[in-house]
Parts: C-alpha cells; sequence; structure tokens
C-alpha cells in the first residue's frame, strides 16, 4: 500500500512541478516579449524625435531581449542608415562596429537565410567594388566562402556566392594560397563548361585568359601567348566565341577584355576598338540616364557599381563622357569617389566644372554608415 502511495505521490508531485516549469518558461517568454516590445516602441519614439543614438541603443536592446525578432534588425538597419558620422573616423568606426556585426549577427542567428547572407556578401562585395584594395577583396574571398559552407547544395545561394568568390578571388590572385589558386582554377573550369554559366563567369574566364596572354606577350613567350589567344577549347577566342553564342549581355569587365584582345592583334583592327568604345560609352549614358529618372530615393545600387566599373575600367572615351558624369553630379547622384575622380581627371578640359566638384566635396557632409 505504501508503494503504491509513493508511485502516487511522485507522479502527482511530477506533474506538478512539469505544469510549473511550464508556467514558469511562458512567463519568462512574456517578460522577455514585453522587455523587447518595450525596448522597440521607445526606439521607433525616439527615431520619430530624430534621436537617432537613443533609438539605436533602445532596438539594441530589444534584439539583445529577442534576437529572433527579424524586423527588429531590419530596423536597426534602417536607423544606422539614417546616420550621417562627423567624421570619418566615426563612419569607420560604426561601419565596422556597428553595421557589419549587425549582418554577421543576424546570420549567426537565422541559420539557412540565403537573403540575409546575400546581404552581407553584398557588403563586402560593395566596399570592394568602390575602394578597389587588396584587402578589400581579400575579405570578399573569405565571407563568400562561409557562405558556401552554409549552402554547400547547388541553387541559387550557392551560385551566388560562387560567383562572388570567383571574382574576389580574379582580384586578388597574386596574393592567394596557392591551394586557392588551385580551387579558383578548378571552380572556375568547371563553371565554364556548366549548363548556363553566368556573366561573372564568363568576366572572369575572358580575363583570366587575357591577362595570361598579356603577360606571355611581355615575356616573349609566343608559345603560351598563342595557347592563350588560340587554345581550341579554352583559349581566349574559344572562350568569347562560347560567350558571343549565349544569351548573357556584355559586362564592362568582358567589353574591356574584348578591347584587350584587340590590341594584342598584328594590325591593330582601330575601328573595331572604337566602336566598342562607343557602345560602352552608350551603355554608360543609358544607366546615367535611368539614374537620374529614379532620383537619390529610388537609386540602384547595381546601376551605381555599373557606371563606377565602366568609368574606372577605361573602356569609353573619358571626354565624351565627361558632360554625362557632370549631370550625375548635378543631380546629387555622383558618388563620392567618382566626384574625386572627376576633380582630379578633367582639371584640364573642365577647371570650372573640377573646381565647383572639389567645393562640394569639401562641403558636402559625410556619407551614411552604410554608403562607407
Amino acid at each position: 500500500m505504501a508503494s503504491k502511495l509513493n508511485k502516487k505521490f511522485i507522479a502527482i508531485l511530477a506533474g506538478a512541478l512539469l505544469f510549473a516549469c511550464l508556467g514558469i518558461a511562458a512567463i519568462g517568454v512574456y517578460i522577455i516579449s514585453t522587455d523587447a516590445n518595450g525596448a522597440y516602441e521607445n526606439a521607433i519614439e525616439q527615431e520619430k524625435q530624430d534621436n537617432l543614438e537613443d533609438a539605436l541603443s533602445y532596438i539594441g536592446r530589444a534584439i539583445g531581449k529577442d534576437p529572433s525578432n527579424q524586423s527588429y534588425y531590419d530596423d536597426y538597419e534602417r536607423i544606422l542608415l539614417k546616420m550621417v558620422p562627423e567624421t570619418e573616423a566615426e563612419a569607420l568606426e560604426r561601419y565596422q562596429r556597428q553595421f557589419i556585426p549587425l549582418k554577421e549577427q543576424r546570420i549567426g542567428f537565422f541559420q539557412g537565410d540565403s537573403e540575409a547572407w546575400q546581404d552581407l556578401v553584398q557588403i563586402y562585395l560593395d566596399r570592394a567594388l568602390m575602394f578597389r584594395g587588396t584587402g578589400n577583396w581579400e575579405a570578399v574571398v573569405e565571407v563568400s566562402g562561409r557562405m558556401l559552407e552554409e549552402f554547400p547544395e547547388d541553387g541559387p545561394a550557392n551560385i551566388f556566392a560562387r560567383d562572388v568568390r570567383l571574382l574576389a578571388m580574379s582580384m586578388s590572385y597574386d596574393v592567394l594560397k596557392l591551394s586557392q589558386q588551385d580551387e579558383f582554377n578548378s571552380t572556375l573550369d568547371d563553371a565554364l563548361v556548366s549548363d548556363d554559366p553566368s556573366s561573372i563567369v564568363w568576366e572572369v574566364g575572358l580575363k583570366r585568359r587575357i591577362n595570361d596572354a598579356i603577360r606571355y606577350k611581355n615575356s616573349n613567350d609566343t608559345v603560351r601567348l598563342s595557347q592563350a589567344l588560340l587554345g581550341d577549347e579554352d583559349g581566349f577566342d574559344a572562350l568569347f566565341e562560347g560567350f558571343s553564342k549565349s544569351d548573357i549581355e556584355y559586362t564592362p569587365g568582358i567589353r574591356q577584355a574584348r578591347i584587350k584582345r584587340m590590341l594584342l592583334m598584328d594590325t591593330l583592327p582601330l575601328d573595331e576598338i572604337k566602336n566598342e568604345k562607343k557602345l560602352a560609352f552608350e551603355y554608360f549614358s543609358e544607366i546615367c540616364d535611368r539614374m537620374i529618372e529614379a532620383g537619390p530615393d529610388d537609386l540602384d545600387p547595381a546601376d551605381v557599381n555599373e557606371i563606377r566599373a565602366i568609368f574606372n575600367m577605361g573602356i569609353m572615351d573619358a571626354s565624351e563622357a565627361r558632360l554625362k558624369i557632370f549631370e550625375l553630379f548635378e543631380a546629387g547622384l555622383l558618388p563620392l569617389d567618382l566626384q574625386l575622380a572627376y576633380a582630379v581627371n578633367y582639371m584640364v578640359e573642365d577647371p570650372t566644372g573640377c573646381a565647383e566638384v572639389s567645393r562640394s566635396i569639401i562641403a558636402s557632409p559625410r556619407e551614411s554608415v552604410g554608403l562607407l
């Protein structure tokens, strides 16, 4: 009898403890949720009063209390991007210690969120495209490699990470480890023979071959030069023919590679080179017009990167492009790095315009954190 009572007592006690634990957990979740919501509401109220520092502080607390709420991350980023640092040091501090860590924390908590991963990789890529330093490209190699580990199976996320990693590796090839160089070459070869190579794959493949050819040309290695240009399967001309048969449109990098190939011919096809530069300028003008029509509120960052690439690659007549570039400046759409380039490159051709651009650079407020 005592044994039966003890078992019954233990069962009742266990049920009571379980119920109590569930109740405590529910209360804990409620308190956390309430605290997080309270901090979030305070953040929005402070934002309305334009107290952005306090708004960030409150919404940071909300994330700390409830890191599973995706909307908190979105609003933290939105508020952070509204801030305009007073100094370059402050901009760098916020970018390195707030903007990027926010993205890192998000992917750390939401495993398998391909959009969050793409946002993070795109941030590093945009920075590399702007500053073009080897160290910036190495950072892209690292973060895209982590994304590939997160998404090892074929699919849009895997292809995005692979293509960005190939581009970054091609831009920092000389400082890659030997194992990374082997990885780059084998991954690129596989991508080029896949069913539908992307524009990045074609660009990186063509650039690899034309850069090899230029190196062999400079060292008077005629055998390897011929192979790099005329090889049956992987020579530049064979690759370019494959690209021409695809539905992929020209990128600035592909057009640059095409022009470089023409410059290696024994007899320069001057008319063809001139036509390629004309086509590049027409494309540049089209993007500029699209940017002006969109205005600053609806500006597509991809368009900004595209005009930056065309200008920096020198694939169009710089004198012909000057007026279009100045139109962007007058519309307040010319990024700071291209403003600096304008002030330097057109000093003789347009001293008045360069002076105006220079005064604007000095007088203008700093870029927002996300545009560093």
